[in-house]
């Protein structure tokens, strides 16, 4: 067995205990590890003090403590047959915001667990804790990916915003009665909205309106600015949890933003992208950012803002998307009333749930309240 440093990992494929050059003639996979994982209550989770020994046809050694900001570790891998053992003294803490609380996790996999590393495909590797009421799943495509699961729940709450009348909504995910919350008291049109779990706050853009960036109270429905960012027409927002940080897209230039949560400023990341998306949402289980134009639903890249096709969509153009991770499913409403359901699981197929009151651009997933 050979330990290796993660910047050796991620430039050798391991055959036996050798490392030896990337080459086209070997078969190869990517193995990871994600650190991070979300819960459908929106809570966030880091792995700690972990070192998992992954045995086959290559071998690593995988230790979290390597770089404790990292949220993931990868090698590229040849393809065959492997199991992944966990060492003992690994602990899991909770993080909230700049604070970590230590949990109590325990792992109810086996220990080794056997997985198959595919050429250019994903391959699932179920390695699972329980924390309290939580189970904690590391699975993923050709990697181990850090998830977290409710034990027992039906569907998060949902929120969005009235274009008509600037009024924030609840919305019952079963029956999609619209209760109204109250009024912003500010202009908004065509703008978006996102939760941020770890600080608890809606954020929203108000589109066409001051091109400021808002917290939203979802007791009162009241916005308060947190900052101008001056940028035209942001219609799409989203919070990414690995990160912590807050992005956004305009629809007229086309830019992926960086979005202080402090000040509103506004970071451009990357070149303008193929189509003017109006909305966006990360998706906790694949972790992946998705955003849409309506036509087609795209996967964005946040460190580059590098869109790839994911599949087509056949939903209105002016439209809001969050992700509910109890459902695994996106929900999806639009400025004509419309509410419908993406199944990532089945190619993002597309199923019409209904049609409320009102037009909306923006719709938030929010943890369940006791």
């Amino acid at each position: 067995m050979r330990v290796v440093g993660i910047s050796a990992v991620l430039m050798c494929i391991w055959v036996g205990t050798g490392c030896v050059a990337s080459s086209d003639d070997v078969s190869t996979g990517t193995l990871s590890i994600n650190l991070v994982g979300q819960s459908s209550s929106s809570a966030i989770y880091r792995l700690r003090d972990a070192i998992i020994t992954v045995d086959g046809p290559a071998t690593a050694v995988f230790n979290t403590e390597d770089d404790p900001n990292r949220t993931s570790l990868s090698a590229n891998v040849v393809t065959g047959d492997y199991v992944a053992t966990l060492g003992p003294g690994f602990r899991m803490e909770r993080v909230d915001g700049t604070t970590t609380t230590p949990v109590t996790a325990t792992l109810i996999s086996p220990n080794p667990v056997a997985f198959t590393v595919l050429s250019h495909q994903r391959t699932t590797v179920p390695l699972r804790f329980h924390v309290a009421q939580e189970d904690v799943d590391m699975s993923q495509g050709y990697d181990i990916v850090l998830e977290i699961e409710e034990e027992t729940s039906s569907s998060s709450n949902l929120v969005a915003i009235n274009d008509l009348n600037g009024h924030l909504v609840r919305i019952d995910p079963t029956t999609l009665t619209a209760t109204d919350i109250g009024p912003l008291g500010v202009v908004y049109m065509f703008g978006d909205c996102a939760f941020n779990p770890t600080d608890s706050t809606l954020y929203m853009v108000d589109g066409r309106g001051n091109n400021g960036l808002y917290r939203v109270n979802t007791t009162t429905g009241a916005a308060s600015l947190v900052g101008l960012h001056g940028i035209p027409n942001m219609a799409a927002l989203a919070f990414h949890p690995p990160t912590n940080r807050l992005y956004g897209i305009s629809a007229d230039t086309r830019i992926l933003y960086l979005i202080s949560t402090t000040t509103g400023a506004a970071t451009p990341v990357g070149p303008p992208m193929p189509v003017p998306f109006r909305g966006m949402a990360w998706d906790s289980k694949r972790n992946t950012m998705v955003g849409s134009d309506g036509a087609a639903l795209l996967s964005i890249n946040v460190s580059t803002g590098i869109v790839m096709p994911v599949a087509p969509a056949g939903i209105a153009p002016d439209l809001g998307m969050t992700y509910d991770s109890v459902l695994d499913r996106f929900w999806v409403v639009d400025i004509g009333g419309q509410i419908v359901q993406l199944d990532p699981n089945q190619g993002f197929a597309r199923t019409f749930m209904g049609v409320i009151a009102g037009a909306r651009t923006c719709v938030a997933s929010l943890p369940q309240t006791p």
